[in-house]
């Protein structure tokens, strides 16, 4: 795996959890 894969898989990862972080607080804000 070369630096720019690693570079790709971290921003991926790191969309998921920003994403999921997201989806969390707009369901803590409705409740």
């Amino acid at each position: 795996m070369n630096s720019q894969q690693k570079i790709d898989t971290m921003v991926k990862e790191n969309m998921l959890k920003f994403m999921d972080s997201l989806r969390k607080q707009r369901t803590m804000s409705l409740n």
